[in-house]
């Protein structure tokens, strides 16, 4: 993908099949336009702002350096992303392990009170029914 840059001397876009080349003042050209350039003007001047250049330098190592760090760092984000997406994975096996765990000791529960209801309705029963033979009981022997 090129850089959506110009180059100020030729005004075409940045790409890969020609080196960019940075001076002093921050600005940047295709290589071969700021040799060109230099060669040509009069002084020793950035083609962009004018200001002066002390020196022949040509900071192409510069821009590929900091291609290499951000191409650097892109990877370490990379690499923080599959570990991070990692532990969501983790994280959301684990919670549908605990949230079918709940589940089932919701059903678990549900089942135990209505085996206490069912028991507490039976022992009603058994103790009317105890009520009544013991009353039987009592009119029996009088």
């Amino acid at each position: 993908m090129p850089i959506r840059a110009l180059c100020t001397i030729c005004s075409d876009f940045f790409d890969h099949s020609r080196d960019v080349a940075a001076i002093h003042c921050g600005h940047t050209f295709h290589l071969q336009c700021l040799i060109q350039w230099f060669e040509t003007a009069p002084s020793r001047t950035c083609p962009q702002c004018r200001i002066q250049e002390e020196e022949n330098v040509l900071d192409a190592e510069f821009l590929k350096n900091e291609l290499d760090s951000v191409k650097a760092q892109l990877s370490q984000k990379d690499r923080e992303k599959r570990d991070s997406q990692a532990i969501i994975d983790t994280l959301r096996d684990t919670l549908e392990e605990r949230n079918a765990t709940v589940e089932s000791l919701q059903n678990a529960l549900n089942k135990a009170e209505m085996l206490c209801s069912t028991l507490k309705k039976q022992m009603k029963f058994l103790e009317q029914r105890q009520d009544e033979t013991k009353q039987a009981r009592e009119e029996a022997h009088r």
